[in-house]
C-alpha cells in the first residue's frame, strides 16, 4: 500500500514537471509558440509583420512578457567586463551593441499592437523618463 502511494505521489510530481517543462499552454500562431515569435528578429518589413500579426494574435500572453522587458536592466557585471575587454569577445561586443537589450524591440512590438497594448503605457512613459535609455 506504501509502495502504492509512492509511486501516485511520483506519477504526480512528474506530471506536474512535465507542465512547467513542456508549457503544452503557451499560445502558438502559424506553427510557432510565443517564445519562438519573441524569439524572431525579422530581416524584412513583411517579416516584421508576420511577427506583429502573430503577437496581435496572441496578445493575452504577449503582453505581460513584452512589459517585462520593458524593465530589462544591463547586468553590471557585462558592463564591467565590457570596459575590461572591449571588442575582444563576441558576446561582450553584442552586448557593446545593444543586441543584448531587449528594452527597444519591446517597446517597438507594443507599439505595433497598438490599442491591445494599453497597459503597458506607464512603462514605456518610464522608460522614455529615464536620461540614458542605453543605460
Amino acid at each position: 500500500m506504501k509502495a502504492k502511494k509512492i509511486a501516485i505521489a511520483g506519477l504526480a510530481f512528474a506530471a506536474l514537471i512535465a507542465l512547467v517543462v513542456f508549457e503544452p499552454w503557451e499560445p502558438r500562431h502559424k506553427g510557432k509558440t510565443l517564445r519562438e515569435w519573441l524569439s524572431f528578429y525579422p530581416g524584412s518589413p513583411s517579416e516584421d509583420e508576420l511577427r506583429s500579426e502573430a503577437l496581435k494574435a496572441m496578445h493575452e500572453r504577449a503582453v505581460p512578457i513584452l512589459k517585462r522587458r520593458l524593465e530589462w536592466e544591463p547586468s553590471e557585471f557585462l558592463a564591467g567586463l565590457s570596459l575590461k575587454y572591449q571588442n575582444r569577445i563576441p558576446l561582450i561586443v553584442s552586448y557593446q551593441q545593444g543586441i543584448t537589450d531587449p528594452r527597444s524591440r519591446a517597446a517597438h512590438d507594443l507599439g505595433r499592437m497598438g490599442d491591445l497594448a494599453t497597459n503597458a503605457i506607464p512603462q514605456l512613459i518610464a522608460l522614455t523618463n529615464k536620461h540614458d535609455l542605453n543605460s
